[in-house]
């Protein structure tokens, strides 16, 4: 654990530390060296959009876009591409 809050942190070491523990669960994480590291562990490994175009695959939500958009406005850096993309599998361009 003192090892991985020298490389990301301290909530995203926390995260990883819990999975490794709980085993197979899927982690979600938005910072690349933090991705980087908990796929290096072996850990199964989705961004906060990833999980929002399952939970609207899942039925759970309607739409992504409303909540892209919250997440832009509150200072959640995500790429104009990424965005794109994601409109387009959730079928909302």
């Amino acid at each position: 654990m003192r090892e991985l809050k020298t490389q990301v942190d301290d909530g995203e070491a926390e995260a990883i530390a819990l999975a490794m523990e709980l085993g197979d669960v899927l982690i979600i994480l938005d910072d690349r060296n933090a991705r980087r590291i908990a796929q290096q562990l072996n850990l199964k490994v989705i961004g906060t959009v990833g999980m929002l175009l399952r939970a609207k695959q899942k039925g759970v939500i309607a739409e992504i876009k409303p909540l892209l958009t919250a997440l832009s406005q509150a200072d959640f850096r995500i790429s104009a591409s990424l965005v794109g993309n994601a409109l387009r599998l959730a079928g909302e361009l």
